[in-house]
């Protein structure tokens, strides 16, 4: 059976070392998602359990037998503030910044969160972020697309 629920679990359950006007993030797994989030409630990361890039949604068996090696990518995404907020883009670069140095030096111990799982790839954005899709609400925030290679035997 995969471990991609462990693997959802292990990031829900870290997170980086940051804090933003000392306050600390708040992580949302995807049972817990909310349809919106209010300005109170930021800096939060939320585990996104979709995604667009089929690519990294990829299987392939080994050899001839029933060994599978999935590819899975995880969306966390962290909103740091509505991005109209503020003085702009001077008030929240530094901050997303940090995160993203954060985030890296973190995942350094994620490498193998889950039985038969290991880190692949790790790809960190800074930037502003709709949240959720449609809502025309931007907040500025880190896009940290997180792969695991699962081998399923």
């Amino acid at each position: 059976m995969s471990n991609l629920s462990a693997l959802y679990a292990a990031l829900a359950a870290g997170g980086p070392a940051f804090t933003f006007n000392t306050q600390s993030i708040t992580v949302y797994a995807p049972a817990s998602l909310k349809e919106s989030y209010e300005k109170v409630d930021l800096p939060i990361r939320v585990l996104i359990p979709l995604g667009n890039d089929a690519d990294a949604r990829q299987g392939q068996f080994v050899n001839l037998g029933s060994t599978l090696k999935m590819l899975w990518s995880i969306p966390d995404l962290m909103l740091l503030q509505l991005a109209q907020s503020g003085s702009g883009l001077a008030d929240y670069a530094p901050a997303l910044i940090s995160y993203c140095g954060a985030y890296a030096d973190w995942m350094r111990t994620m490498r193998s969160p889950a039985s038969q799982c290991a880190l692949e790839n790790l790809d960190i954005a800074p930037g502003i972020y709709e949240w959720p899709a449609g809502s025309k609400r931007e907040y500025a925030g880190v896009l940290c697309l997180v792969q695991y290679t699962e081998v399923l035997s």
